[in-house]
């Protein structure tokens, strides 16, 4: 009964968003069981486990799901995303490759393949696929945020800020833009705003222990010990 497995489906799905997330595992199982052929219910499944850092799990159920719908963009592109986190470099590229030629205007996998690109030193690869997920969504704002972490590493600090600030113009409660902000702006010597931007970061996020520890640092740079100190204590 299609009816009933949509209704199982669906149940599994708010499971998983009340954070019950080993009840969604098994009511998604009994998804499954329900109808095998139907490959939504897999790659849901493997969201979970992707959720739950179990990377070899997600990317077993990204496969299965691949095995009933081949050219399926999205499943290959998560898939590729799960082998990354596993740290199977070539076969995540070969996968979102494989994603992006088969849909060329689909920006999570430029984005994730940028992403992969980035961490394995192939910088100007990486801003090009940013560069080419931002003219086709200029309204993604981990894209502009990712372009302006590559443009920082290549040492266009100002390119970067830019991107930033773009980012964060998108989702103003986007605690790693603003804190990205506050780093590339610390690089620049501008170390009050970044110490606003860090603060930021920290309203929306207050457990981020990176961004206290980097305001600890522009707070020291500031001659401002005692608040140098107190922040450097809550990155402990």
């Amino acid at each position: 009964k299609p009816d009933l497995v949509e209704a199982a489906h669906n149940l599994a799905s708010t499971l998983h968003a009340l954070g019950r997330s080993s009840e969604a595992i098994a009511q998604f199982e009994a998804t499954i069981a329900l109808n095998p052929a139907w490959p939504v219910a897999r790659v849901s499944l493997g969201k979970v486990y992707q959720a739950l850092g179990r990377n070899r799990d997600a990317a077993s159920c990204f496969r299965h799901a691949l095995e009933l719908q081949p050219d399926a963009a999205d499943i290959l592109a998560n898939l590729g995303v799960a082998l990354k986190s596993e740290g199977r470099y070539e076969e995540a590229e070969t996968c979102l490759r494989r994603a992006i030629d088969l849909q060329p205007r689909f920006v999570d996998p430029l984005n994730s393949l940028g992403s992969l690109l980035q961490s394995q030193g192939r910088r100007e690869e990486a801003i090009a696929l940013y560069e080419r997920g931002i003219a086709i969504d200029p309204a993604r704002p981990e894209l502009h945020n990712n372009l302006g972490n590559a443009l920082k590493e290549k040492g266009d600090l100002d390119g970067a800020v830019g991107c930033y600030h773009r980012a964060l113009a998108l989702r103003p409660d986007f605690a790693q833009a603003h804190s990205n902000l506050g780093n590339a702006l610390q690089s620049l010597g501008q170390f009050e705003p970044a110490c606003a931007s860090y603060r930021r970061a920290l309203e929306v996020d207050p457990r981020f222990d990176v961004a206290w520890s980097n305001l600890g640092n522009a707070a020291r740079e500031l001659g401002r010990l005692e608040e140098a100190e107190a922040a450097y204590r809550r990155a402990l």
